[in-house]
């Protein structure tokens, strides 16, 4: 099963996690399904991306910018985008230890905060990409940026794992324009897949 089909020739495979889940441990499944075929196909060149730290980075960038304006605990939108950017680095670069723990707990609250607000809008805007429904400006552009981090590796199979039912937006919307970008083989598995969307063809792509 885990050999490839000989008739369609495959040179390398790229195993996406995709957006959007807290970003506190690397993905470990595509990981360890990179080494499983990989043993089974050693001439085949199998990578892992971690498209939903990419999308953290990217939402930093973007708010930075001013291209999205948002705002928590009531402060201003260029104060919302430091006070985050300032957790984000300090929760990257910091450990928590006793010492700090009160500061640790601070900033993890502020990530924690944007995360949520964050993540719910991207989700619904994802999903009205997909749809093809008309989304504020700026959202086309995130989009387009994120998916073009998959399409630039020229893969010829793009397997997405999906662990939560947050990721399911992402997955449609990314599935969608890697296909129509590069015409690469989509995988879609993961314990978060739902059979019942199998069954009504959310995941079939021409």
């Amino acid at each position: 099963m885990t050999m490839l089909n000989p008739a369609r020739p495959v040179s390398n495979i790229l195993l996406i996690s995709p957006p959007a889940i807290r970003p506190t441990a690397p993905p470990l499944g595509p990981a360890s399904l990179k080494a499983f075929l990989q043993k089974e196909n050693p001439l085949v060149d199998i990578r892992c991306l971690d498209l939903n730290l990419d999308y953290f980075y990217l939402a930093m960038d973007f708010l930075e910018n001013s291209i999205f304006r948002m705002t928590i605990y009531n402060w201003s939108h260029t104060d919302t985008a430091r006070q985050v950017r300032r957790a984000f680095t300090f929760l990257k670069n910091t450990p928590a230890t006793r010492e700090n723990i009160r500061e640790y707990h601070c900033q993890a609250t502020i990530f924690l905060s944007f995360e949520n607000v964050f993540n719910g809008i991207m989700s619904d805007m994802a999903l009205r990409v997909y749809m093809d429904m008309p989304v504020p400006n700026g959202m086309e552009l995130f989009f387009q940026k994120l998916s073009e981090k998959i399409t630039r590796q020229q893969a010829d199979i793009v397997a997405i794992s999906v662990l939560f039912d947050a990721q399911m937006p992402f997955t449609l919307l990314l599935a969608k324009k890697i296909k129509a970008a590069t015409g690469a083989r989509i995988v879609i598995g993961g314990p978060g897949l739902a059979l019942s969307l199998i069954q009504d063809g959310y995941y079939r792509f021409p």
